[in-house]
């Protein structure tokens, strides 16, 4: 039977609960003030500042993008020099590295935790699930987020993009998670709120999805995908493994 909205009520059409449940970072665990941050690099550069006709460019040139999120190098300074490099820009001023300095700041105080994070995961780990986290992100807020925050203490491993050098919804970021963890991809659900990169992205891997859509904007339907307005939702469709 479907639900009002047009999703299944259950995660999938499997009974057999997930062993491992992975979670995406960005709004689906973390809400940044800083919604653009990549973009604002890029303006800071000076590259890709007017797009055609003469107009602002408000889109980030995606060979930034993608590099932001897939180098691992955590001095900031050298992250920049390497980004600009890597997009042509040769001179770095300081000007740049100033305001570089003062974006990551920014993101690191300007990160909150949705209200329903912390009972849904400690009720999850009660309950015997393994929880990991799949996340595309840049180095710097990490540490922050994770270890001074204590939420890594719900995770038994992190698998950020920068570190694997893939994003989602490249299938090699799901396939390393799985490593780590010792589980087939069919064993383990993938909460996201991105369509393409955490709900497409872990299907075509192989796993179970759920989407988490807070504002109820998501209007494509993907059949036996739950969708959830609240994280604690997982808590009415998982049943205790303990």
């Amino acid at each position: 039977m479907s639900s009002a909205n047009g999703y299944t009520p259950s995660l999938s059409a499997s009974q057999e609960a997930p062993e491992v449940i992975f979670f995406d970072l960005w709004r689906t665990l973390v809400l940044s003030h800083n919604k653009r941050p990549i973009h604002a690099l890029q303006v800071m550069l000076g590259h890709r500042v007017i797009g055609p006709g003469g107009c602002p460019c408000d889109e980030p040139d995606p060979r930034l993008l993608r590099l932001c999120d897939t180098v691992n190098i955590s001095d900031p300074v050298r992250f920049l020099q390497h980004a600009a490099g890597t997009v042509g820009v040769w001179h770095v001023t300081d000007e740049a590295v100033n305001g570089f300095l003062e974006l990551l700041q920014q993101e690191r105080n300007c990160c909150a935790q949705y209200k329903d994070v912390l009972p849904t995961l400690k009720a999850l780990k009660e309950r015997g699930y393994r929880l990991g986290l799949i996340s595309n992100a840049w180095p710097f807020p990490v540490e922050q987020i994770f270890f001074v925050d204590g939420l890594a203490e719900y995770f038994e491993h992190l698998v950020f993009s920068f570190e694997v050098g893939h994003i989602k919804p490249e299938p090699e970021i799901f396939e390393e998670a799985c490593r780590r963890f010792g589980v087939e991809p069919g064993r383990c659900l993938m909460v996201g709120d991105s369509v393409e990169a955490d709900i497409k992205g872990a299907l075509n891997a192989g796993m179970k999805a759920a989407l988490i859509d807070r504002p109820g904007e998501v209007t494509e339907q993907i059949p036996g995908v739950r969708k959830m307005r609240s994280l604690t939702e997982l808590l009415e469709i998982l049943p205790s493994k303990t």
